[in-house]
């Protein structure tokens, strides 16, 4: 079993308290007025490991500047993985690229993508991680292709099926979880993921434990009924 990394996404407005822990913070800094963005990402791209995200608004964020601001602003960080839109891939610089420090986000909100669609996008990502968020309909699709892609992609329901979202995380081996206020839809409050991910932990070390035993095996080894 893949025990996921838990990513909490902040909308964050200002160097205000945020929660620190065993997880990566995901810094949505769309939700920050367009000036304020730049002086703000030094500040975070001074601690290694942190998430820098600019969410066009299209694709479910709040940002309306330019592709060209956005991209020279990332240029210019050291320390930080950057989240930045699929469709931006040919503005993006070959040194972001070349040091394994991205991830390429594609967000359809209206459905599923087939599994070409997925196939080229993962081919055509230049050694970058893809993150793709569906609206899943159909949660055996989803986890074929998730396992298919495993270690390349990132797969996230946005639906707003919670179970959804935990299963491809199970998988994906990444659950994006939220901080005061859902970045997307779906999200669970990152303190509900982190009791989850401890508990699941705990069962793991000490699954022998938790045999129910034969009598109960037997107990329930039928079809089931109903009325």
């Amino acid at each position: 079993m893949i025990i996921p990394k838990i990513i909490v996404s902040v909308p964050f407005t200002g160097m205000k308290y945020h929660p620190r822990g065993d997880f990566i913070t995901e810094f949505r800094m769309d939700f920050l007025k367009d000036e304020l963005i730049p002086d703000y990402i030094k500040k975070i791209d001074s601690v290694k490991g942190n998430i820098i995200t600019i969410r066009d608004r299209e694709e479910g964020g709040k940002y309306k500047g330019s592709t060209e601001d956005k991209i020279t602003w990332m240029e210019k960080t050291e320390n930080s993985i950057l989240d930045i839109e699929m469709k931006h891939i040919d503005k993006i610089p070959e040194r972001l690229i070349s040091q394994g420090r991205t991830i390429l986000s594609y967000h359809r909100f209206n459905g599923m993508m087939s599994r070409k669609e997925i196939g080229d996008m993962v081919n055509s990502s230049e050694g970058s991680i893809v993150k793709i968020a569906m609206n899943v309909k159909d949660i055996n699709f989803a986890t074929r292709i998730a396992d298919e892609f495993r270690g390349n992609a990132i797969f996230v329901d946005i639906s707003g099926n919670v179970v959804n979202r935990l299963i491809l995380s199970f998988i994906s081996g990444v659950l994006y979880t939220y901080y005061r206020e859902k970045t997307g839809p779906g999200q669970i409050d990152y303190r509900t993921a982190i009791k989850l991910i401890s508990s699941i932990k705990s069962v793991e070390r000490n699954r022998i434990n938790y045999d129910c035993g034969t009598n109960i095996m037997k107990l329930f080894d039928h079809k089931g009924g109903g009325i």
